[in-house]
């Protein structure tokens, strides 16, 4: 795992997790909008294990550069709905020492945990879903108007850090190109919400992040694409622009993985964008990325 501790203007981030599909997608907007104003500092980062993550936190406190705020974003979850039981208590167990250690820190004026909305609207009690529950709700407990649980659905897109896809889609698309198939665990009908990377932090970011940014908000806030999509619907978009039909192994499905992603009348904040899955496949069908899978 990759943290970074970025100075953004007259503020401190650190990104926990910079190197993941999230948190690489977040850094990279990040650099571009303060790039233009010539605000932006890399101030360290550091490799480390993904059980460190506290020790590398509390490390970061004593860098000089903390007599500004200090904004932290938690990319570092893992797992999914396939976690196991076991890791998904240990990361909960995990998040909730690194809360109670870090909201006694003074100058940590945000806190932003990144959740995911199909846990939070799952029918089905899972591991990743008392995951979820668990740190949104430690998050708030310890942090209260600081903090914010930004719930987002099935991310798919392009990882600048490690140069591969990531998502369903992503893997589909990369999978096309190598003429393997995907193994899928659903079925072809089954209906989830599905958001680009790139999109995501480009509309998030288009104001950086001061006090007009989504970020600066608190509580809980949902992010979904304007339309769900299954399978079947994802399959034949990729096809009718590349002309290709992807490859789709359809294994024994189970219930967590087939279950629909219905979305009921949202407690929180929700902020729908309007993501153009055919512009994504067609701009990196188009591009010579893939050819290096």
């Amino acid at each position: 795992m990759l943290s970074t501790l970025l100075q953004a203007g007259n503020k401190d981030w650190l990104i926990i997790g910079s190197n993941g599909a999230i948190g690489s997608e977040l850094c990279f907007h990040l650099k571009s909008f303060y790039k233009k104003e010539n605000s932006l500092k890399l101030i360290q980062e550091r490799f480390h294990s993904r059980e460190e993550y506290l020790k590398v936190a509390l490390d970061f406190f004593s860098n000089k550069s903390f007599y500004r705020p200090l904004g932290i974003i938690y990319c570092g979850g893992r797992g999914g709905f396939g976690i196991s039981p076991e890791c998904a208590a240990q990361q909960a167990k995990d998040f909730k020492v690194f809360c109670e250690r870090i909201s006694f820190m003074p100058s940590v004026d945000k806190v932003i945990n990144i959740s995911s909305l199909g846990a939070y609207i799952s029918s089905i009690t899972s591991p990743y879903q008392k995951l979820c529950n668990s740190n949104e709700v430690n998050l708030l407990h310890y942090f209260g108007n600081r903090s914010l649980n930004l719930r987002l659905p099935s991310m798919y897109g392009w990882n600048r850090n490690s140069s591969a896809y990531h998502g369903l889609i992503g893997i589909i698309l990369k999978n096309l190109y190598l003429r393997r198939p995907t193994n899928i665990y659903s079925r072809m009908e089954t209906r989830r919400n599905y958001l680009s990377t790139d999109l995501l932090f480009a509309k998030i970011l288009s104001n950086g992040l001061g006090s007009s940014s989504v970020l600066d908000r608190s509580g809980s806030l949902n992010i979904r694409a304007t339309a769900s999509l299954s399978v079947f619907d994802i399959s034949s978009k990729i096809f009718r622009i590349t002309r290709l039909r992807p490859l789709v192994k359809l294994l024994k499905p189970s219930i967590i993985h087939s279950e629909h992603h219905l979305f009921r009348r949202l407690e929180s904040d929700t902020i729908y964008l309007n993501d153009s899955l055919e512009g994504w496949i067609k701009k990196r069908w188009s591009r010579a990325a893939h050819q290096s899978l």
